[in-house]
């Protein structure tokens, strides 16, 4: 369902509140800077590019969880930056830095 070629990696797989799709992300190793997140729905293994992340674009690194207002949180590279992406439009917006997610305690000292 996933496997659309040798040279990508499918990772952090997160079920959508409805439990009817998946997002995901994809790496491609001769291309360590870029990135996408993707969906499959589970109905009929359609795919669906959400966004790509290109050199010079956010640096996101981990998909955290599926909100029920079709969001998903990303974290950065460190861990250290809450990203959250529109699931419909593919825009990318940080919502949190480190010292804000300290605060909270979500990041360790």
């Amino acid at each position: 369902m996933l496997a659309e070629s040798t040279s990508q990696f499918f990772r952090d797989p997160v079920w959508s509140p409805d439990g009817e799709r998946l997002a995901y992300l994809v790496n491609y190793p001769y291309y360590l800077s870029w990135l996408e997140v993707r969906t499959v729905a589970l109905a009929d293994s359609s795919t669906v590019l959400i966004a790509e992340r290109v050199p010079g674009g956010p640096d996101v690194s981990s998909l955290a969880l599926w909100t029920p207002d079709e969001h998903l949180v990303l974290t950065d590279s460190f861990g250290k930056t809450l990203i959250v992406l529109d699931v419909h439009t593919g825009e990318f917006r940080t919502v949190a830095e480190a010292k804000e997610l300290q605060v909270i305690g979500l990041i360790g000292n």
